[in-house]
């Protein structure tokens, strides 16, 4: 008895070339889910909270009641890019790490390989990498 399990597409990625000094379109191989602004615009509330911080789409709900700094922070940035406000308020490794733990997925035409190399080698990210 085999189980078959469909093999996800290959997607075409074309940001962070320039800054990797990659070709201007590079086949990734992804598994993991992605969503679409408009999808995750629609989880904007305390009953389903989903921000996106550098590219990756996050569920936050659980979390709402136990933020530090108030359920109304996480509200004013859900369903939405909550890049910017998320490393404006200098974030330490604790608050990375509960937030990487509500990962879902990520935005499409993001690769974290991608971000995470250009981010060693500039120490930046280019900006496509956080903003839809």
């Amino acid at each position: 008895f085999f189980l078959i399990f469909p093999v996800p597409e290959r997607q075409s990625r074309t940001h962070c070339s320039t800054a990797l000094n990659m070709s201007e379109t590079e086949t990734v191989q992804t598994y993991e889910p992605t969503f679409e602004a408009d999808e995750v615009a629609k989880h904007n509330s305390e009953d389903s909270a989903w921000v996106i911080v550098h590219g990756v789409v996050h569920d936050v709900t659980p979390y709402l009641n136990t933020h530090p700094g108030g359920v109304d922070l996480i509200i004013d940035e859900s369903g939405g890019d909550a890049t910017e406000a998320f490393e404006d308020l200098g974030h330490g490794k604790e608050a990375r790490e509960i937030l990487a733990s509500h990962k879902i997925g990520y935005v499409p035409g993001y690769d974290p390989k991608k971000y995470e190399a250009a981010k060693a080698s500039s120490g930046s990210v280019c900006e496509q990498c956080s903003i839809l």
